[in-house]
């Protein structure tokens, strides 16, 4: 039982000089390198810059390619016409339990697979232009992507 009262008590001491070696820098300085006469408060005692408390951050959305979701539903394509600029792409969505597709009007650039429910057909665009598609099973479904 002594054994172990001892052991204990030199753990204990190991571990708080451990302690102390890794919160303390070499010298006895401590790593809080905030400036004691600085307490982080502004002339109206509020932690920051003095600004109104209506101000907004000045934010930036990055200009680039976006991403368009389109669905197929109830035999529409919608919305029917999309203007985007070029570089961005468009996802079309089946969401009807009968096939769809997405096919140009003249051309092959817009030329999915047959969709079944909740299949899914992507096209970056890379050029400007006016491109109109249709649905081959159903011709009368129609859309439109503008690309400026």
């Amino acid at each position: 039982m002594r054994k172990g009262v001892i052991f204990l008590g030199v753990a204990v001491f190991v571990i708080l000089l451990v302690g102390i070696f890794i919160f303390s820098k070499p010298g006895g300085e401590n790593f809080n390198t905030q400036n004691p006469e600085d307490d982080g408060l502004n002339e109206s005692g509020l932690v920051g810059e003095d600004e109104g408390m209506n101000s907004t951050p000045d934010l930036t959305i990055p200009e680039g390619p976006q991403i368009y979701e389109l669905d197929i539903e109830n035999f529409v394509f919608e919305p029917f016409e999309l203007k985007i600029n070029v570089g961005d792409t468009v996802i079309w969505t089946n969401r009807d339990s009968v096939v769809h597709t997405v096919t140009s009007d003249s051309g092959t650039l817009l030329d999915s697979p047959y969709l079944s429910k909740d299949g899914q057909y992507s096209h970056t665009f890379t050029e400007e232009g006016t491109f109109s598609y249709h649905c081959k099973p159903h011709p009368n479904m129609k859309g439109r992507i503008i690309v400026e």
